[in-house]
This record gives C-alpha cells, sequence and structure tokens, in this order.
C-alpha cells in the first residue's frame, strides 16, 4: 500500500512539474559597434573598449537590465555592418540629409564641437585671419563640410588622423588642422605638450545614436534607456569623469530628491553626497591645473632652449652666408681688376667675362632659395602645374650636371622605370628638388665615387631615389636636416658650402604637390639615400595621362 501511495505521489509531481510555464528566455543583447580610434568617444586599449559612449551605452543597459554587446573596429567597417546585419546601433553618428535616408536617430547624446587647432605661436597671428592657409583635414569625417562651409578659403590638405595632422602641424607642412574638439584636447593632454592650442569652434551640434531604418523596437528600446540615464543623472556623471575641464552642474534629479525627501531625512545624505561630488570635482580640477602648470613650466624651457638654439642658427646662417657672398664677390672684383689691366687682351678678357657670369650665377641661385623660403613660408609659391614624364625630368637633370661629374670622376648609374610615370606638377620645381638632391650626393661623394639615379613607382607614387657613396648621415639626424639653415655637421666640414636651404626646399616643394622627401642611411660612412615621392595616377598604355 505504501509503494502505491509513493508511486502516486510521484506521479503527481512530475504532472505539475511538466506542466508549470517554462521560465522566461533571457533579453537579447543590445548590439552597438563604434569607432575603435577615438578617444575620449570610444577607443580600444589593451584590447579594452574604452571612452565616454562606451560608459554611455553600458550605462543604457543597466537602465534597461539588458546585456550590451560592443564591437569598437574601423568607424566605415562599423556603418556598413549595421546596414548590411541590421538589429546594430551605432554609437554616435551626427544627422546629414545623405545619413536620414539610411538610418533613424534618437535622442540627443553629446554635444559635438570642431576647431582649428594651430601652434601657440601662430595663435593671435591666425585667429583674425586663416583665409589662403594649409589645414589638416580628414578627408572621410564631418569636420571638412563643416570647415569649408565656414572657411571656404582655406587650403585642405589630408591628413590619416589626429596624431597625423599634429606631426603634419608641428613640422610646419600645415598651417592649422581641423578637428573634433574634445578628441583633440585629448589627445594634447595624453601627449602632454602645450605647443599646440585651439581657436574658437567653427561648428557646434549635437550627436545622436544611429539605428538602420526600420529597426524601431531597437531604436525606442535606446531612447528608453537615453531618458532614464539622464533623468538619474548618469550620462552627466560618465561625460564629466573624461573630461577634466567640461563644466558640471547638480542634476536636477539630485535637487529634487533633496526636496521631496526631507520627510524621510534624506535631505542631509543628498546634501552631503552633492557636496562630495563637488569636492571631488575641484580636487580634479586642482590636480589637473598643477599638471597644466608644470607642463606649461617644462614647455617653457624647451621653448627657451629652442630659441637659444634658433639663435645660435641664426648667427651660424650670417656667418655662413657672409662666405658664401664673400667668395663669388671676391672672384667678381679679381676678374674686374682683370679687365681693367687687359683691354686689349680678348681672350683675358673672355676668362674673366666667364669668371663674373659663373660667380654671379652662384649670388642668383643663393638669393634666389631665399627669395623661395619667403615665399613658402608666406603662402605666396604659385605651382605652375602640367604632365610630364617623372623619367624625362630625371633625365634633363642629370644633363645639366654632367660636367661637375665629370669633373669629380664620378660613375653614374641610372635604372628607370619602363613604363612612363606621369606626374601632374610644376616642372621647374620638380626640376629643383631633382638637382638639389642630385648635386648634394655629388658634393657629398668622394671623387671616383658612384651615384645612382632610380625612378620608380611605389603603390600611388612615383619616386625619384638618389643614393650616394659619401659620408652618410647618423641615424638622429636624417630628420634634422629637413629644418632650415640646418646642415650635417661631419659632411659640412668635409664638402663645404651651401646655406643649408636645400633639403628644407625640397621638402616644402614636394609637400605642395601632395607628395614627400626622405633620407636613409646606414650610418656615417656607408653613404645616404634621399627619396622624393610625387602622386602618379596609374595609366593605361597610349591613354592620355590628363584626367577627362
Amino acid at each position: 500500500m505504501k509503494r502505491i501511495l509513493v508511486m502516486l505521489l510521484s506521479v503527481a509531481s512530475f504532472l505539475a512539474w511538466s506542466q508549470a510555464p517554462a521560465p522566461a528566455a533571457p533579453p537579447a543583447p543590445i548590439v552597438v559597434l563604434g569607432d575603435r580610434n577615438l578617444p575620449p568617444y570610444e577607443f580600444m586599449e589593451n584590447g579594452v573598449a574604452r571612452g565616454a559612449n562606451v560608459d554611455m551605452v553600458r550605462a543604457i543597459g543597466r537602465a534597461l537590465e539588458r546585456p550590451v554587446e560592443i564591437r569598437l573596429m574601423d568607424w566605415s567597417q562599423a556603418q556598413g555592418e549595421a546596414l548590411a546585419q541590421g538589429g546594430r546601433a551605432l554609437t554616435m553618428l551626427g544627422r546629414t540629409p545623405e545619413r536620414e535616408q539610411k538610418f533613424n536617430f534618437s535622442l540627443e547624446t553629446v554635444p559635438v564641437s570642431f576647431a582649428l587647432f594651430v601652434r601657440a605661436d601662430d595663435a593671435q597671428r591666425l585667429s583674425a585671419s586663416i583665409a589662403g592657409r594649409r589645414v589638416g583635414v580628414a578627408r572621410g569625417g564631418l569636420a571638412r563640410p563643416y570647415l569649408l562651409e565656414r572657411h571656404p578659403d582655406v587650403v585642405p590638405v589630408d591628413m590619416a588622423s589626429n596624431l597625423d595632422g599634429l606631426n603634419m602641424l608641428l613640422r610646419r607642412e600645415v598651417d592649422a588642422i581641423a578637428a573634433q574638439e574634445w578628441s583633440l584636447y585629448y589627445l594634447l593632454g595624453q601627449l602632454g605638450t602645450t605647443s599646440v592650442t585651439g581657436l574658437a569652434p567653427f561648428h557646434t551640434r549635437m550627436t545622436t545614436m544611429a539605428v538602420p531604418r526600420g529597426d524601431d523596437e531597437l531604436l525606442a528600446a535606446i531612447n528608453e534607456g537615453l531618458e532614464r540615464i539622464k533623468r538619474s543623472g548618469e550620462l552627466e556623471r560618465i561625460l564629466d569623469s573624461w573630461s577634466g575641464t567640461r563644466m558640471r552642474t547638480v542634476p536636477e534629479s539630485v535637487i529634487s530628491l533633496a526636496a521631496g525627501s526631507a520627510v524621510a531625512g534624506l535631505t542631509v545624505l543628498a546634501v552631503l553626497a552633492t557636496l562630495i561630488m563637488l569636492l571631488r570635482r575641484r580636487t580634479r580640477e586642482l590636480a589637473l591645473e598643477v599638471r597644466e602648470r608644470t607642463r606649461a613650466q617644462e614647455e617653457l624651457q624647451r621653448a627657451k632652449a629652442q630659441l637659444e638654439d634658433a639663435d645660435r642658427g641664426k648667427d651660424r646662417f650670417l656667418a655662413t652666408l657672409g662666405h658664401e657672398l664673400r667668395n663669388p664677390l671676391a672672384a667678381v672684383a679679381n676678374a674686374n681688376s682683370v679687365l681693367e689691366r687687359s683691354a686689349g687682351d680678348a681672350e683675358r678678357v673672355h676668362w674673366a667675362r666667364r669668371i663674373i657670369g659663373r660667380q654671379l650665377d652662384v649670388i642668383r641661385r643663393l638669393t634666389d632659395d631665399l627669395q623661395d623660403v619667403a615665399r613658402i613660408n608666406s603662402g605666396q609659391l604659385e605651382l605652375r602645374r602640367e604632365f610630364f614624364a617623372l623619367q624625362d625630368l630625371a633625365a634633363e637633370s642629370i644633363e645639366s650636371l654632367r660636367p661637375v661629374l665629370a669633373q669629380r670622376q664620378q660613375r653614374l648609374e641610372t635604372e628607370f622605370a619602363a613604363d612612363p610615370l606621369h606626374v601632374h606638377a610644376d616642372r621647374t620645381r620638380l626640376h629643383q628638388i631633382a638637382v638639389n638632391l642630385l648635386g648634394n650626393a655629388i658634393r657629398y661623394s668622394p671623387e671616383g665615387g658612384v651615384i645612382r639615379v632610380q625612378v620608380r613607382r611605389t603603390g600611388g607614387m612615383a619616386e625619384l631615389v638618389v643614393r650616394d657613396s659619401g659620408f652618410g648621415i647618423a641615424a638622429d639626424r636624417t630628420e634634422r636636416l629637413f629644418e632650415l639653415f640646418v646642415r650635417d655637421g661631419e659632411a659640412a666640414h668635409q664638402a663645404p658650402g651651401g646655406l643649408g636651404l636645400g633639403l628644407w626646399l625640397c621638402r616644402r616643394l614636394a609637400v605642395l604637390h601632395g607628395g614627400s622627401v626622405r633620407a636613409q642611411s646606414d650610418g656615417p660612412g656607408k653613404g645616404a639615400t634621399f627619396i622624393a615621392a610625387f602622386p602618379a595616377p596609374r595609366v593605361e598604355a597610349g591613354a592620355d595621362p590628363r584626367p577627362q
């Protein structure tokens, strides 16, 4: 009887369990895509997603009690994946008519300002007018259209990233860069530099999250989460934690809580909590101020050292200029004296005139280089572009220096690409670059040395490569050689002459053409290689290289 009773109870338990409702399935995660390289909004650090937008998305998940999945990647890839796969949101997207055809936008999240950043010593001058200046700006971002809308008379120069733009600015390849204000200030703080400063923003707008059109359920969930973290003050606290300079106010919800909870005895606690938050903020501000003052002092010391170095450079330049002018002028004076004494000697008169002509050419080249420096620095150098093959220009430059090669008994080897590498450039200026690089190779190579000239294609660039067998360059000097009035110390003693303008002019002229000039060397005594690169679109055999 007991066994039957136990069996009946077991059957009853089984039936009750089988008819019980199944536990609810966990909610699907909210998948959000963002940019892996946009600090402080969103970025990857040691394989972990970080940033203000990342914290905001996690706060939305907590408010909705739903899991979130944050994936940071290349920004164009994120937009493409959101449109292709659906069910995914984007962290931050500004409204444009084109984007509104593809996306629906959430409630506003964070303000974004775009500003021009300049070298601190140029801030006062450029704040008055930026017209005609070269401005670095990312090709695909929103900064470019806003910049050209506000400053249509600037010359935009492509930059790969904010860090690339800062390098271009500090190398004086551009006069300013246009970027998202918070991102650039964050990067400057990470680098610890105060030599770059921002001007007043030229455009400010609110950003939103975005979902592909038709995904109304996901958009509604995001808006609900945003409303909750705004009401609670969580969004404000997140933005405050990522910005040491952002002004913060006590959220209305805290004040309302303090007023409405007086009866329950929470007023004191709310006020204390508010005071603690304000004290923490003030502590962060003071710490930031101390760091900024320390950095400013260090920057002042660096600036002082740079000024002293520039002053020494000025003295060296004036001494070199005097020497470079004295030599040809002495030769001219001597030839003039010969002319005065040799009125009837045709051969001696012809010799003296040749001497005067050659030395006047030396003086003309010096003054031309100095004028080019002034024109480039003032933005007044004009380029007269035409299409031509880089091989033809290299051959012309070599022929103009054949007499010097023969005099120094140096051997020249050439290797030119079989297909013409057409460039759209100022032929005179590229000839100036080629002659300068080849002339340096001749000057710094020993008599009987070997000089190699190569014209080749590397990706979308046509490259003129000049290799010498001369003194070589120390590793820490390769970039300094491209500064104004700088010459390599060891080589300058062994091959005197020149003002230190040539390589600076080469690089600046190449940059004006959208190209570059760089130096390579295995070290002193092992020769040097200089590579000048210029944009060269691929052209089908027999086709006209000019754009249709």
